[in-house]
C-alpha cells in the first residue's frame, strides 16, 4: 500500500491520473470504451479509441484464475 500512495503521488505530480486494472471494468470498455481513472481526488472518465480497445483489454485480464494477478500495476494516462 505504502508503495501505491508513492507511485500515485508520483504521477499525480507529472500531471498523469492512473487506475488499477482491479478497477477497470472489462464489459464496460468493450461496450462503452471508456474508463475511469483517478487524479488527486477527481474521477477522469476517458474514452478509449476502438484502435487500442483490444490492448487496454488484455492488460486488464488476469494471469491466472486463482489468485488473480495482474500484468501491469497501474494503467496511466497523461493529461494536457
Amino acid at each position: 500500500m505504502l508503495g501505491e500512495t508513492y507511485c500515485q503521488k508520483f504521477l499525480f505530480q507529472q500531471n498523469i491520473a492512473c487506475t488499477r486494472p482491479q478497477s477497470i471494468s472489462l464489459k464496460e470498455v468493450m461496450e462503452r470504451l471508456t474508463i475511469m481513472f483517478d487524479y488527486n481526488n477527481h474521477r477522469i472518465k476517458v474514452t478509449v479509441p476502438e484502435t487500442i480497445r483490444g490492448q487496454v483489454y488484455k492488460m486488464g485480464q488476469t494471469t491466472t484464475k486463482f489468485k488473480p494477478r495482474y500484468l501491469y500495476d497501474f494503467l496511466a494516462y497523461r493529461l494536457y
